[in-house]
């Protein structure tokens, strides 16, 4: 449900809300799902809260969980390139 959000939905501020909520579930499968999406937002609005996402993606970069690091690489992937921000532990994981 929560990639449908990302993806799809046109109101901006009810997107950003169940992803920002989902982000912080402690499920591996919903958080990872939650974190992808805010990559997802950066493409399609060109804005993030960088004070809120910025330290989710980052501690997500260090999950254990493969699978929510993976969703972290790909989401600061997109926010580096859409938004410009530097995000930490991901130059590290492209080297």
């Amino acid at each position: 449900m929560v990639i449908l959000v990302g993806l799809y939905e046109n109101d901006y501020e009810f997107a950003y809300k169940v992803v920002h909520e989902l982000s912080s579930r402690p499920h591996f499968n919903m958080r990872g799902d939650a974190i992808l999406c805010f990559g997802h937002l950066a493409r399609r609005f060109q804005k993030l809260p960088q004070e809120e996402v910025k330290p989710i993606i980052e501690s997500a970069l260090k999950a254990k969980e493969d699978y929510i690091y993976g969703q972290a690489w790909s989401a600061a992937d997109d926010i580096e390139h859409f938004l410009g921000w530097e995000i930490s532990g991901f130059d590290e994981a492209n080297d």
